[in-house]
């Protein structure tokens, strides 16, 4: 159902794009980066089990619903567009990193939808991202944070194979690990 959507607004950008118009250009290149962002977050959206990170078993915690991995949309509120300032539609990748009583560990990504560049066959999902965005942080302090990102999502069964690069020198965030996640029932 969401390919033929997909389609059919794919081809009414080729009607546009015969046109000329710029405005019409800039609609169709927004329209095709909104359907492959719909696509990857179809794919990937739900709870998991976080089963490996870097080739190492990850220990659960005593509250399974306290070590669950999750990816999930998010109309953010401190991640905008650096030249209009509107809030951007983000996928949080929020992964289960371990328990070390009685702390539980998890890494966040934040990949911007409408940003970047995604890429999607019948089994892997990539995005990358090299670009700045403005950060609003709780107290309202504005800034130019900066977004390097490299990830791949590989699915074999019901599991997925996350290779994450993400790096904010301005924000002070680096990740670079490679995760086994298994599809879960959200708890």
């Amino acid at each position: 159902m969401l390919e033929k959507v997909i389609s059919v607004h794919f081809k009414l950008g080729l009607k546009y794009f015969q046109h000329g118009d710029n405005v019409k250009i800039k609609t169709l290149i927004l329209l095709y980066l909104l359907s492959t962002s719909i696509l990857a977050t179809d794919k990937l959206a739900g709870c998991y089990k976080t089963i490996q990170i870097d080739g190492q078993d990850i220990v659960q915690g005593p509250n399974p619903e306290n070590s669950e991995s999750q990816v999930y949309t998010v109309h953010n509120e401190y991640y905008r567009d650096l030249e209009t300032e509107q809030r951007l539609e983000t996928m949080i990748i929020s992964v289960f990193n371990g328990y070390n009583s009685p702390w539980y560990g998890f890494s966040n990504l934040v990949l911007p939808l409408s940003k970047g560049q995604w890429s999607i066959t019948q089994d892997v999902v990539t995005f990358k991202m090299d670009e700045d965005l403005l950060y609003i942080n709780s107290n309202y302090r504005r800034s130019k944070v900066d977004f390097l990102v490299n990830s791949s999502f590989t699915f074999k069964g019901n599991r997925v194979i996350a290779d994450l690069y993400f790096s904010s020198l301005r924000r002070g965030l680096f990740y670079d690990f490679t995760v086994v996640l298994e599809k879960a029932v959200c708890l």
